[in-house]
């Protein structure tokens, strides 16, 4: 078994949040969840769109209540 540490990274995409430049170039309250409500099957058993986890936010794809 290896003893090599493994190479931990974190990935932060910041077009899932709101911010600024989105609210610029694509609207107010713009976000990459628009897209991914958008998404439809491709294929058979493909199921979209995802709809994640709503934590007590009535639905809605950005959160910041947990």
């Amino acid at each position: 078994m290896s003893k090599e540490k493994p190479l931990v990274c974190a990935y932060y995409f910041r077009n899932w949040h709101p911010n600024r430049q989105n609210d610029k170039w694509h609207g107010k309250g713009w976000t990459e969840w628009n897209l991914v409500k958008c998404a439809t099957p491709r294929f058979e058993g493909h199921k979209q769109p995802k709809v994640p986890l709503t934590h007590g936010c009535s639905g809605i794809y950005y959160c910041t209540r947990q």
